[in-house]
């Protein structure tokens, strides 16, 4: 998790782990300067192509099942999406904006976006 750094020094921070190089990067649709240096470092770069309550809705599932099963663990150092995840809101003001669900707000959820678009890509598969 970085702030205040420009992209392209992340994604270059990023690449000189010693990790697999990856095959995609899922990243925010609107974030289309982020995708083409993601694209433009031989990386594909997916944008989310869902409503965030469908993908909270998704990720609700991974992370426990309907027969009870978690299908996603997350690792204690991940301070940050742990932090997001018990912060999540939703606005108060919208409780029947679509359908009779509430609008969840968008603060503070940049590992909780990004998370639920890797989710989606695999909502299939479960």
């Amino acid at each position: 998790y970085v702030t205040g750094e420009l992209s392209e020094v992340t994604i270059q921070h990023a690449l000189a782990l010693p990790y697999q190089y990856p095959e995609i990067a899922f990243v925010d649709s609107s974030a289309s300067e982020l995708k083409t240096r993601i694209h433009n470092s031989n990386i594909q770069a997916s944008g989310a192509t869902h409503s965030v309550g469908e993908g909270i809705k998704n990720l609700r599932r991974f992370i426990c099942d309907p027969h009870g099963m978690r299908m996603l663990k997350v690792h204690p150092r991940c301070v940050n999406l742990i932090r997001e995840m018990v912060s999540y809101q939703y606005d108060e003001k919208s409780r029947m904006a679509t359908a009779g669900e509430r609008k969840p707000m968008k603060v503070d959820d940049h590992f909780v976006d990004a998370l639920r678009y890797v989710l989606w890509s695999s909502r299939f598969n479960q």
